[in-house]
């Protein structure tokens, strides 16, 4: 499970609800406050500013981006998903994922298929703009 912490609030990785976010500005007593507004199998997120991305897996086990809109932090929206042919597990699929700073492209550890850049400025619409084979494992990611 991913979470990415800023300013008292933290977005989670979740299997039931793609993305959660919880209050954790009393870190003795969390509290969810929100999920996303369409249920997925999320794993690991990175958010900038009211942009979020999310990794996960499909029903079928294939590795999935979705894009998130969290200018709502109590309410994100799935703006645009990315679909894969590959199996989401260890090793293969995505491993992490982290945002540019300006929150156009996500970086993606792909486990044996390397590094992926993915263009996330059109939310509705995310492309794979590149690869980087790396000849090992990719298990994390950042910029």
């Amino acid at each position: 499970m991913g979470i990415h912490v800023a300013s008292g609030l933290a977005m989670v990785g979740s299997a039931e609800f793609g993305m959660s976010a919880v209050d954790v500005s009393n870190p003795a007593l969390p509290v969810a406050v929100g999920g996303a507004n369409a249920p997925f199998h999320g794993q690991y997120v990175a958010r900038v500013g009211t942009r979020a991305v999310a990794t996960g897996q499909t029903d079928a086990g294939l590795a999935q981006l979705w894009v998130l809109d969290v200018s709502d932090t109590t309410h994100p929206q799935v703006r645009g998903t990315l679909a894969t042919a590959l199996t989401q597990g260890t090793g293969t699929g995505f491993q992490r994922v982290t945002l540019t700073p300006n929150g156009t492209y996500a970086v993606a550890a792909m486990g044996t298929q390397g590094l992926w850049v993915i263009d996330v400025s059109v939310p509705t619409a995310p492309v794979l703009r590149g690869t980087l084979a790396l000849g090992g494992v990719a298990w994390g990611v950042a910029l």
